[in-house]
């Protein structure tokens, strides 16, 4: 008998203050909805109100079949558009 390999899921939810992460093992391919099921609830509650989660910096979608040990980062909205961002610190930038 073949000894399957373990896929290890690290799932990355990054707030403005703190990060949270949680690790779990999987015994073989798996969908990413059934990773979802296994995460605190906690993570659950990010997952659900935000929606969007990337892999490999795509967007990715709950059927995908996660065959390989990975991260999973829970998306969130931008705090500041980056344009944004740049205007305010080149006008910081520009005061004696």
């Amino acid at each position: 008998m073949k000894n399957k390999e373990k896929i290890e899921i690290e799932i990355i939810y990054v707030d403005q203050d703190r990060i949270f992460r949680e690790h779990h093992e999987l015994s073989g391919p798996t969908q990413l909805r059934e990773i979802r099921k296994l995460s605190s609830s906690e993570m659950k509650k990010f997952w659900a109100e935000e929606g969007s989660v990337a892999i490999d910096n795509s967007v990715v979608k709950d059927d995908l079949i996660i065959r390989k040990s990975t991260r999973v980062i829970v998306l969130r909205p931008l705090a500041i558009e980056p344009k944004e961002l740049r205007r305010k610190r080149a006008k910081l930038a520009e005061k004696p």
